[in-house]
């Protein structure tokens, strides 16, 4: 016995789970067992990651993207320019359409203006006072 302890306190150490706890009926408490690993011991566990090898590398995967982000660039600026063509034709095609219906219109004013002047001319008497 250590000198500061008492004999209930030696009592209660050397008691077991079912006096610990008087509450439960001892017909109710279980008995205690304790797990254990099994036989042998645990498998070893798998910690590193399993990853198949890939067909293509970091610089291969970088110089695809590369490679089709370039060509798509490249069909976006070969269409952008087709198309600054095309709108160009356009608006010389119609340029030179209103060119004409222009120079048509100004000779139909031209023709109206010289019949009004011709009347006018012949009305006057020849255009001598």
């Amino acid at each position: 016995r250590s000198e500061g302890s008492t004999a209930s306190e030696e009592s209660q150490r050397k008691q077991t789970p079912r006096q610990q706890f008087p509450a439960f009926p001892s017909s109710s408490m279980p008995d205690f067992k304790q797990d254990m690993p099994p036989p042998g011991g645990f498998p070893k566990v798998r910690w590193k990651r399993n990853i198949p090898k890939s067909r293509f590398n970091g610089p291969m995967i970088y110089a695809g993207f590369f490679a089709i982000t370039g060509y798509g660039l490249w069909r976006v600026v070969t269409g952008n320019r087709a198309e600054t063509i095309k709108r160009k034709q356009i608006c010389d095609e119609r340029t030179r359409r209103l060119e004409d219906l222009q120079r048509k219109e100004n000779v139909k004013t031209f023709l109206k203006v010289r019949e009004i002047l011709d009347a006018d001319f012949s009305k006057s008497g020849g255009g001598h006072h």
